[in-house]
C-alpha cells in the first residue's frame, strides 16, 4: 500500500537515498520538501505517487543524476528546484526516456508534473554540464520557468513557449564565468505573457550564422553578455 512520508503541519521532510522511488506521499507544509537520490533515478510513479508542500510557499528540491516524474508535484506558492546530483553531467530538456550516459533527461510531459505559482528551477548556479532544449516545451506552471547553469551552455535547439510567468535563461550561474546561450536554428523563446531574461558570459546567439530567436515576450526583454 502507498505510504505517507512527513506530516501536512511538519517541520520540513527530506528523503535521501542512492536512488529514491516514490509510490505514496511526501509532504510538508511547515518546512522545504528535499528529495535527493544522489547518482541513482528519482523516480515519482504515476496515480500514487505525489509530492507536496502542503500548499504552502515552502520549497520543494528534486535532486538526482536521472528522474522519472509521472506522478504529481505541487509547490503551492513554493520554488521547485530540480537538478543534477553529479554536477558536471548534461541536462536534456524535451528528451523522452533516459538513454543518454551522465544526463538528467527530462521530457515536456515530465515537467508539467509540476504545479506551483513560485518559480520552477532547472539546473544550479554551479552546473558545469550542458543543458539542452532538444524539443518543444510548453510549461504549464504558472510561477515561472528559470534555467540556469555555470560554464556548459545552454543549448536552445526547440521552441520553449511559457504562458504564464518570466521566463530567465542564465548561462553563467551569477559567477561571470564563461558560458553562452546558442540556438541551432530551430530554437526560439517565447513568454507569452512574462518577462524575459538572458544572462551570458560567452555570446547570446551568433549574429551571422544562428542568431537567438525571440518569439512573444509579454513584459521586458532583457540580455546581458558580460
Amino acid at each position: 500500500a502507498a505510504r505517507t512520508i512527513g506530516l501536512a503541519g511538519g517541520t520540513g521532510t527530506s528523503v535521501t537515498g542512492a536512488g529514491v522511488t516514490n509510490s505514496g506521499t511526501i509532504i510538508a507544509g511547515g518546512g522545504p520538501v528535499t528529495v535527493n537520490a544522489g547518482t541513482g533515478t528519482l523516480t515519482n510513479t504515476a496515480v500514487t505517487g505525489l509530492i507536496s508542500n502542503n500548499g504552502s510557499g515552502n520549497t520543494i528540491n528534486l535532486t538526482g543524476d536521472k528522474m522519472a516524474l509521472a506522478g504529481t508535484i505541487t509547490g503551492g506558492s513554493g520554488a521547485v528546484n530540480i537538478g543534477n546530483s553529479t554536477l558536471s553531467d548534461a541536462i536534456i530538456l524535451g528528451a523522452v526516456g533516459d538513454t543518454t550516459a551522465a544526463t538528467l533527461e527530462l521530457s515536456n510531459a515530465e515537467l508539467n508534473t509540476i504545479s506551483t505559482t513560485g518559480v520552477l528551477t532547472v539546473g544550479a548556479a554551479a552546473q558545469t554540464g550542458a543543458t539542452t532544449i532538444s524539443a518543444a516545451l510548453t510549461p504549464t506552471t504558472t510561477g515561472g520557468l528559470t534555467i540556469i547553469n555555470q560554464t556548459g551552455g545552454i543549448a536552445v535547439n526547440q521552441v520553449v513557449t511559457l504562458g504564464t510567468g518570466d521566463l530567465t535563461l542564465n548561462a553563467d550561474g551569477g559567477t561571470g564565468l564563461a558560458g553562452a546561450i546558442t540556438d541551432n536554428g530551430s530554437g526560439k523563446l517565447v513568454a507569452t505573457s512574462g518577462n524575459l531574461t538572458l544572462t551570458a558570459n560567452g555570446g547570446i546567439g551568433a549574429l551571422a550564422a544562428n542568431p537567438l530567436h525571440i518569439g512573444t515576450v509579454g513584459g521586458t526583454l532583457s540580455a546581458t553578455n558580460s
